[in-house]
């Protein structure tokens, strides 16, 4: 039998949300695996897993379910990569957009909330959003 356009469309969200939360997964698995990266790597090395981070969050806006199931230890090292990125000029107004995609979801607010260094650099850096 063939699927109503409702259904398909549903059905192709689905997908694409689980296509998603993997992504996600794999992605902050990479901001993991920076630590190992040579130091005349590093720079490009972030960029990318800041820009493949960035793609994942803006799909992930719609459903932030997708960002659910990662350890503190791991949540908590991404949002301090996302700060780290923050500090760039150029990159600031991404990096805000990230934190307030991420910081929808109760399990990443608890995790910023569980580091307090961590809690007041994204209170200092957060202070003119008031949307966040």
């Amino acid at each position: 039998p063939e699927l109503c356009r409702c259904c398909a469309r549903w059905r192709s969200f689905a997908l694409a949300m689980a296509d998603v939360a993997e992504r996600f997964l794999a992605s902050v698995e990479s901001i993991g695996a920076l630590r190992k990266v040579p130091a005349g790597r590093l720079a490009d090395a972030e960029v990318d897993a800041f820009n493949d981070l960035r793609s994942c969050l803006i799909v992930a806006r719609k459903d932030v379910s997708a960002l659910d199931g990662h350890a503190v230890d791991d949540m908590c090292h991404v949002l301090d990569f996302i700060m780290r990125r923050s500090q760039k000029k150029a990159s600031v107004g991404r990096a805000r957009e990230c934190l307030g995609i991420v910081l929808c979801s109760d399990s990443w607010l608890h995790a910023a909330q569980s580091n307090t260094d961590l809690l007041s650099s994204l209170k200092e850096l957060l202070a003119g959003n008031p949307e966040i």
